[in-house]
This record gives C-alpha cells, structure tokens and sequence, in this order.
C-alpha cells in the first residue's frame, strides 16, 4: 500500500471515529454493548443500518478501545475523589494539590503502562483544563474582590459625615473581611 493510500485510510478512520466522538453518551454506550455481545463486524453493519453511521471496524475498534479506557479513567478518578475526601478528613498531612498530584501521576503511569499514548495524552489535556480552570476562579476571585473594594470605598465617602453610620459600615466591613479570608 502506498503511503498516498495509507494516508488517506488513516484520514477516514479518523473521522469516522470522531463521529462516533460526537454522538449521545447513552448511545456510545449501547454501541459499546452490542460490540460486546456481536463483535466488530456486526456491530459496523448495525451503525450503518440502524443509525445510519459509517465506520470501519478499525475506527470501531480504536473508538472502542478509547471509550473503554475513558470510562475506567473516570471510574478510577471517582475512586481517587472519595480517597481525597478521606484523605483529608483524616487530616493525615496531606493536601489536596498533593493528592491531585498523586492522582495525575496514577493515571499517566497506568496509561504508560498500557502503551496508550491517546490515553496519556487526555490525562495530560484534564490536568490543563483542570489548571487553567482554577487560574481563571482565581482571577475572578481578584477581579470581584477589587469591585467590592471599590464599592465599599464610594460607600464609606457618604458615611463620612454620619457617625453612627460609619460604626456599622465598619462593623459590616470586618463581616466582610472575615468571609473572604
């Protein structure tokens, strides 16, 4: 086969297999079922007749095989979840970044182990997402705290002439510094 040829076969089950990608989780998982029960062949013949889906058997099977390492990622992730929880329950001197960290290095190790470098890389990708979306939390975090600061020293200039006012914009004003510590 040439590598013309090649190419063009690994293009197409590319994307037959991100069609698969984009379709209902009930349904990647009744696929998953039958594929199962029927094999790979039916299971091809069953998309195109039933759902009008065209793939090959060699997309199926690499979808397969990484819906099914997806879903005991997510199984094991729940399973770690619970373990930090306990973990910090027990106050036994470990931070959650430590066993988010612990977690990461698991998962990529047991990926690794596999030879599934796709699998690594989805870790990889979830740890990013992960960063990126606490770094966002903390720059709206700033971002409203800032308002409120401003918001609270417009508000303190009208309670300047009022004492009585000012004593309890003050009091409100130490509430509010001890709930955003």
């Amino acid at each position: 086969m040439s590598a013309r040829k090649r190419a063009a076969t690994k293009a197409r089950q590319r994307a037959s297999a991100s069609c698969l990608e984009r379709l209902p989780w009930r349904l990647k998982e009744r696929i998953r079922r039958y594929s199962e029960t029927r094999g790979l062949d039916e299971t091809v013949v069953w998309l195109l007749n039933e759902h009008k889906i065209k793939v090959s058997e060699t997309g199926l099977r690499n979808w397969l095989y990484t819906f099914r390492v997806t879903q005991q990622l997510e199984k094991n992730e729940a399973a770690l979840v619970c373990i930090m929880r306990a973990l910090q329950a027990s106050s036994c001197g470990f931070t959650a970044a430590e066993v988010q960290e612990a977690g990461q290095i698991f998962f990529s190790e047991m990926a690794l182990a596999q030879g599934d470098a796709k699998v690594w890389s989805l870790i990889q990708n979830i740890s990013l997402r992960l960063d990126r979306m606490k770094l966002e939390q903390g720059r709206l975090k700033a971002s409203l705290e800032s308002k409120l600061e401003a918001g609270l020293k417009a508000l303190s200039k009208h309670f300047q002439s009022n004492p009585e006012a000012m004593a309890l914009y003050e009091q409100a004003r130490a509430l509010i510094g001890q709930e955003t510590r």
